[in-house]
């Protein structure tokens, strides 16, 4: 494999341009040694498995509504994911060796994600309606799965918005959830509602403000709704 070893140090040769980590060097010696060689133990600590959520039910849902699925970036930054959307920076799980200072961090929820997206398209035709089912992060890294949809157009409101997310859950026949006029960081003062769930925070829906639709080069009303049923 082209590698030379002496005092404790590993040369490798230039054209080894697949080499960026210590695992990378793991891997070789691993191969080297044989993978069919190494014994075979059970972990040694506990690991309780449960299935993952049907999410089709939301997908076809949201489908029916007008949207149209998008996947943004599971990795971002401290100021994509708070700042520009006018939140204050709190812990989040860090890349320890981060390529780019644009992927330094692992998401906390997804509304910064499709934002970026609506920036990236402003020359397309409009109405825009999207939506994201994903996986976000707490500061330890622990996931949970996240809904956000996004709508653009010149006569995108609240109760649009909220139109959409009553149709959702009456879908999924979530019977207990609550929505209540509450004030939402990024949302427009006096158009946004909190969704609750027996008594927990689980979602919000709104407007979104005009200063975060500055910050991301935005020029139409834009509707947000997201839940997060899953955990």
């Amino acid at each position: 494999m082209g590698h030379d070893y002496a005092a404790g140090t590993v040369h490798s040769p230039c054209y080894r341009a697949d080499l960026m980590h210590w695992v990378d060097l793991a891997e070789d010696v691993a191969i080297a040694y044989d993978y069919n060689k190494m014994p075979q133990t059970l972990p040694t600590f506990p690991s309780i498995a449960r299935p993952l959520p049907n999410s089709s039910e939301v997908r076809e849902a949201l489908v029916g509504l007008g949207y149209t699925q998008a996947i943004s970036w599971t990795l971002t930054n401290a100021e994509l994911n708070f700042s520009k959307i006018g939140l204050k920076p709190a812990p989040m799980a860090t890349a320890v060796n981060p390529l780019t200072t644009d992927f330094t961090s692992l998401r906390t929820h997804l509304l910064p994600g499709l934002l970026s997206i609506l920036s990236q398209n402003i020359h397309n035709p409009m109405p825009q309606r999207i939506f994201e089912l994903g996986l976000t992060y707490d500061k330890n890294g622990r996931e949970s799965l996240e809904l956000c949809g996004v709508g653009e157009h010149a006569g995108a409101t609240f109760s649009e918005a909220k139109s959409a997310l009553e149709a959702l859950l009456l879908e999924l026949g979530e019977n207990d959830c609550a929505i209540l006029p509450h004030e939402v960081p990024s949302l427009a003062p006096g158009r946004s509602c909190v969704v609750k769930k027996h008594g927990k925070e689980v979602g919000y829906v709104g407007e979104l403000s005009d200063e975060v639709r500055r910050n991301f080069g935005l020029a139409l009303p834009i509707t947000v709704f997201a839940l997060r049923l899953w955990q």
